[in-house]
């Protein structure tokens, strides 16, 4: 998978998002639950959605969502680089769950 391309108008809400953001503040991303904290300065992912009952429902009435814990987690591991990328590009350090491995390593290139 290559490498997102920076959004220069999405670097900028990274900015002002983060800028708003209070210590200890929590940021839910909606399209793929992903749950960030903001530590020292640092954005840290701290928690994932997981695979539901629900969304294996809905994926299994066609619906435009992962069909299985796999594709979701390759959608969450996608997101998060892109994220991070943006992020990084507007000075401010995104990190993961502790423990966890880089989800760039996760990701064929």
């Amino acid at each position: 998978m290559a490498e997102p391309t920076i959004d220069p108008a999405y670097t900028d809400w990274c900015r002002g998002h983060f800028g708003f953001m209070a210590e200890g503040g929590i940021w839910a991303v909606p399209r793929s639950g992903l749950i960030f904290e903001r530590r020292d300065g640092t954005l840290v992912l701290i928690d994932r959605m997981p695979y539901s009952k629900e969304l294996a429902e809905a994926a299994a009435e066609g619906k435009d969502v992962p069909a299985d814990p796999e594709e979701l987690r390759a959608y969450q591991d996608a997101d998060f680089l892109t994220i991070r990328l943006h992020f990084k590009e507007a000075g401010i350090m995104v990190d993961y769950l502790p423990g966890e491995e880089d989800p760039a390593e996760r990701i064929p290139t």
